[in-house]
Formats: C-alpha cells, structure tokens, sequence
C-alpha cells in the first residue's frame, strides 16, 4: 500500500469510530495514540477527502429554485416552497408557520385565506364557491362582509405579510374572533 492509501485508512478510520461508533474525538485520541486536535483535524481531512459525506435530512427541506421563481413572479418579499415530507400535513404546516413567525396555522385558514384574497381581488362570487366546494354562496358572502382590506389594514401587526399570505388577514383574523379554524 502507498502512502496515501494508509492515510485515507486512517481517516476512515478515525471518521467510522466517531460517526458511526459515536466515540468523543478525546476517546479516538487515547485509542490511536494521536492528539485530539490532531483527531480533529482528521475529521476534517476526511471530509474534504469525501471519504465522509455528511447529509442532513431535514424535515422541512426546500425548493429554493422555485421560490425565486415565484418569489420573481409574483414580486413577494419572501416565498417558502416545500419539498415532499415523511411529516404529516398539520405538522408540516405548524412547523412552517413557527418558520414564519406565525401561530396557530391550520389548513382551513389557507381556505380563508385564499376566499379573502380572492374576493378583494374581484373574483366572482360563484368561482370562490365552487372553488372551495361551498354549497351555496352564504360562506362566501360571509368572507366577503367580515375580512376585507380594511380590516387587514388596521392590523396592528402583520407577520402573515412576511411570507406573502394575502394582506396580512391571519393577523387582522385572530384580531376579530379569536377563534382557531
């Protein structure tokens, strides 16, 4: 074996017993005989070598590619899109809203959220009804009479508006009923 060849052993060696065995870098520095700054650094060799590959599976992964897409698109001060996750959707939501600074996010509000929108933007009354899958247009009317711009406007404050959620209505929402949905 060359030189190098025993040197790559060695820090694969010494990456297996601290990845993979979990033993401090002082417990590999008594076992091999080496400093533990000289562990250390092995370490690091190692991954610069990509004998290591270290891979966070973080559960909330993103698609930054698409978020500069509609981040451009839409001319929005800040986008969030998710890639596929092992976490159930409440969590998965709960969890991007704790990103976003905003409590008590639940799927139905995305409903609100997008009926507001859509009426203060002029949509018709019957494509929101059917676009939610409302029976009649009460619902809707509903959205209409109680969460308009107005209200959004008066909002003390508008962490929703951080991440693009129309006119800042999940702050002004909270503001008049308290209720969770």
């Amino acid at each position: 074996m060359d030189m190098q060849t025993d040197r790559d052993e060695l820090l694969a060696r010494v990456a297996s017993l601290y990845y993979e065995d979990g033993q401090t870098q002082q417990e590999i520095s008594l076992k091999l005989g080496y400093s533990r700054s000289s562990i250390s650094r092995m370490l690091t060799e190692a991954r610069q070598a990509g004998i290591v590959e270290i891979h966070v599976h973080h559960p909330l992964e993103r698609n930054s590619a698409l978020e500069q897409r509609l981040q451009v698109e839409f001319s929005l001060r800040e986008v969030r899109v998710l890639q596929g996750s092992d976490l159930p959707y409440p969590q998965m939501l709960r969890r991007l809203g704790r990103e976003a600074g905003v409590a008590k996010v639940h799927a139905h509000r995305f409903r609100h959220t997008f009926a507001t929108w859509a009426i203060e933007n002029q949509a018709r009354e019957l494509d929101v009804q059917y676009l939610l899958g409302h029976s009649t247009p009460d619902m809707v009317r509903r959205y209409s009479a109680t969460y308009n711009s107005e209200n959004a406007a008066r909002a003390p404050s508008c962490s929703a508006r951080r991440i693009g959620w129309g006119n800042g209505w999940l702050t002004s929402h909270q503001q008049h009923n308290n209720q969770t949905y």
